[in-house]
């Protein structure tokens, strides 16, 4: 089950961090990031929903709130780079409290 979640979270992270690429290389928005972008949200729900690991947000929040702000990102009026880099951070941040919920899980079981 951890390594499942594992690799879904790096799916997660390539294709979200795929599809900004092509968003920042084409100056807007394309069929392909749109693509990408999808199918890297929907791997939380692959997460949540398929291997039954079902997200509190109390405890969680760490992992959600970069989401929901990078999904605010796309609206703000800055520059595509500006959008970019910011997506990435949050991104990154995202990513990396998901690694740490999954290993302070794999502690608390032993």
């Amino acid at each position: 089950m951890k390594k499942k979640r594992i690799i879904l979270i790096i799916i997660r992270y390539v294709c979200l961090l795929v599809g900004l690429m092509v968003y920042t290389f084409n100056n807007g928005d394309s069929p392909l990031s749109t693509l990408f972008l999808f199918v890297g949200v929907m791997t939380i729900f692959i997460e949540d929903y398929h291997l039954g690991h079902r997200k509190n947000f109390k405890k969680n929040y760490k992992e959600i709130i970069p989401l929901s702000i990078i999904l605010c990102v796309f609206f703000l009026p800055i520059s595509n780079l500006s959008q970019a880099l910011l997506f990435f951070i949050l991104l990154t941040i995202s990513t990396v409290f998901s690694l740490k919920g999954i290993e302070k899980e794999a502690i608390d079981v032993k």
